[in-house]
């Protein structure tokens, strides 16, 4: 049976390490290091992988204004910020096999989440949590011509934070099974998208 949010099943060891007690992300990274490691040689990492390359993030600015039609950003907010309303744009970049389980589902799309969380003193608090569109019914024909001429498809998302308090905020891209949505790195490999900004 195929688990909501990442369309080609859970991850066995993953955990909800942002219900409760969101700072247990390093304790469930650590876990997810060490399966990997135990299991390569034996070849049973096969499904983990593929589910990690199914969709990964390209691009991501931080930004005050994103032009719905095009749905580009207008401009790049650094940190610090000094605003009270912020927004995470991102390009994604799907698979061929997302785009095929897309055209599966009724309404022709897969979801993820940006959780809003800022730092505590003791912690983190999640302060906001959105869940985004992948993809729409009436887009699939023009993906469809991308991974055919690519190899991947393209989709942009952003959500945004009103009414920021001075301090240190991330935002992680998950499933919304909790699993994390995984970003492309300089070195070419892939790790859990996080992004962090300080607001003054």
């Amino acid at each position: 049976m195929l688990h909501r949010g990442n369309p080609f099943g859970r991850n066995p060891l993953s955990t909800s390490w942002l219900g409760a007690q969101p700072r247990c992300r390093s304790d469930f990274l650590a876990l997810r290091r060490h399966w990997l490691a135990v299991c390569a040689p034996l070849a049973l990492c096969a499904p983990v992988l593929a589910q990690a390359q199914t969709l990964t993030v390209d691009k991501a600015v931080w930004t005050d204004l994103v032009d719905r039609e095009t749905r580009s950003y207008a401009r790049v907010v650094g940190s610090p910020a000094k605003l009270q309303k912020v927004t995470l744009w991102m390009q994604l970049r799907g698979s061929p096999e997302l785009l095929q389980e897309m055209r599966k589902r009724p309404n022709g799309k897969v979801q993820i989440r940006h959780v809003w969380m800022k730092y505590l003193a003791d912690g983190v608090e999640v302060q906001h949590d959105q869940l985004l569109d992948v993809g729409r019914t009436r887009d699939l024909q023009r993906l469809g011509h991308e991974v055919a001429a690519e190899g991947f498809f393209r989709w942009r998302v952003w959500s945004e934070k009103l009414y920021l308090a001075p301090g240190h905020w991330r935002v992680d891209v998950l499933w919304d099974n909790d699993d994390p949505v995984e970003c492309s790195t300089a070195a070419g490999d892939v790790k859990p998208c996080s992004f962090s900004l300080e607001v003054r």
